[in-house]
């Protein structure tokens, strides 16, 4: 990066990384009617199953196992061919979303061909996406989906007419990002409270609404991106269509929605009193929740870029942030990175875990925020650690939705559901527990007594 903050260093380490393939489940909870078919090992089936268990009689998701015979002939059209043909008759997909994945990867299977010629074979779209144990992070997934898709609309408008008087539009912004229905009801519900030009989210929740939104985007369409890890979806976005990218922060937490919805504010030349009004409305809602992590130390080793936002948040609520690492930096994330620089927070890009770990054995945190592949080494050596993917798939965009990250807050030393404990359970751990099962429960308005002691027992800490 060019003028890069002073408080970033980069290490050579490797990738410990969850598989970007856990990018099926919210992409298919996003966009409606559509179908994951992964080509890869069974190991692959195993761990889409495993993490994305459903109740449902019909998944969202296929698999197309490689077996010896495929790989040593290398053409695998025509089963593939035979399993498209099956999904389609069964399931009746409006797109089909082609994974690759460790084993493609490594013998050089051209995905983006196999799409191409299934596409013309059934009529309907199939978009490669091309993941693998490889990937920076387990984020990069759902990018190459994203950025896929904008190949695929960007086809579609070409020769076509209804490319006329798009330039006529004014400027108009669209948010990139793959988020659920609530989210992306609330997120719009925000932008026209504030008389923000509103075009709206890509993707959409269906193929029409997909191609319907691309067919807004122009030169003076302005892209603003909701997660830090659509770097290669931006990209394409700013090549095919010219459109310009906004760079402000992400709106998670109240601190971060406030930059973002300030940013467009004074973009479009709109009075921005009514969002400091929100971000304090949200705050006092959560300062007695954040207060429980004030002073609190945080490492965070982070594998999906999104630990950035999160640790500026957690900094910003009063809990010292002692280093966050990331996989990779890229321009989207700059603004982040300023802030993170202003709050004296030590950011470390393709970090050396072992180094990473005797640091934490040196600072004694409080909590280790940690990818799945690391929490459980974090819990077995007495640390209390918490899953990145818990944050990575929640609900955090925007005001309305800030107080789900703060909910982490009083998991910051001894509960929380999705927190990996050490092995001793103290009185004072069952009590926490307690507390943790009232506040799932629904029951989040805790008595007197009950937030005294809650306060007494971190204190004793």
């Amino acid at each position: 990066m060019t003028n890069q903050p002073s408080n970033i260093a980069r290490e050579n380490g490797c990738y410990f990384s969850w598989c970007p393939l856990s990018c099926i489940g919210p992409l298919s909870r996003r966009i409606k009617n559509s179908y994951f078919i992964n080509v890869g090992m069974r190991e692959c089936a195993y761990f889409i199953q495993m993490g994305l268990s459903r109740r449902e009689s019909k998944t969202p998701f296929s698999f197309a196992i490689l077996e010896d015979s495929d790989i040593g002939s290398g053409n695998i059209f025509e089963p593939m061919r035979k399993l498209v043909e099956k999904v389609i008759n069964e399931n009746k997909p409006e797109i089909i979303f082609l994974m690759g994945s460790c084993s493609t990867e490594i013998m050089k299977l051209d995905i983006f061909e196999l799409s191409y010629k299934l596409t013309g074979e059934f009529n309907i779209p199939v978009i490669p996406v091309q993941t693998s144990g490889m990937c920076y992070s387990q984020s990069d997934g759902e990018d190459a989906a994203l950025s896929g898709l904008v190949d695929f609309c960007f086809s579609q408008a070409q020769g076509c007419d209804s490319g006329e008087g798009k330039e006529d539009r004014g400027e108009e912004v669209i948010l990139v990002g793959s988020v659920s229905e609530h989210a992306a009801a609330a997120l719009k519900n925000e932008m026209e409270k504030l008389g923000i030009p509103f075009a709206g989210i890509f993707p959409g929740n269906s193929v029409s609404e997909i191609l319907g939104i691309s067919k807004k985007l122009n030169k003076n369409s302005i892209i603003v991106p909701l997660q830090p890890y659509s770097f290669r979806t931006l990209r394409k976005l700013r090549q095919k269509y010219k459109c310009k990218i906004l760079n402000t922060t992400f709106p998670v937490g109240h601190d971060g929605s406030r930059i973002f919805y300030s940013d467009l504010c004074r973009h479009f030349r709109l009075p921005d009193d009514a969002v400091f009004d929100a971000a304090n409305n949200v705050w006092k809602s959560m300062e007695v929740k954040a207060g429980l992590l004030k002073n609190k130390k945080i490492f965070i080793v982070g594998d999906g870029l999104f630990e950035i936002p999160v640790a500026r948040f957690f900094s910003n609520i009063g809990a010292e942030v002692l280093e966050v690492s990331t996989p990779h930096i890229n321009p989207s994330i700059s603004k982040e990175l300023t802030l993170l620089e202003k709050q004296e927070v030590f950011v470390v890009e393709s970090a050396d875990i072992f180094l990473q770990f005797k640091r934490i054995q040196d600072k004694k945190p409080d909590m280790v925020v940690a990818p799945l592949s690391l929490a459980r080494a974090f819990q077995a050596h007495g640390f209390l650690t918490f899953p990145t993917v818990i944050y990575l798939r929640s609900e955090l965009l925007g005001f309305s939705n800030a107080k789900h990250l703060i909910e982490f807050a009083p998991h910051g030393t001894e509960i929380g559901v999705g927190l990996f404990h050490p092995k001793d359970v103290s009185e004072e751990r069952m009590f926490m527990r307690k507390i943790t099962k009232k506040v799932n429960e629904g029951m989040v308005k805790l008595g007197r007594d009950e937030i005294e002691k809650y306060i007494k027992v971190l204190e004793g800490k």
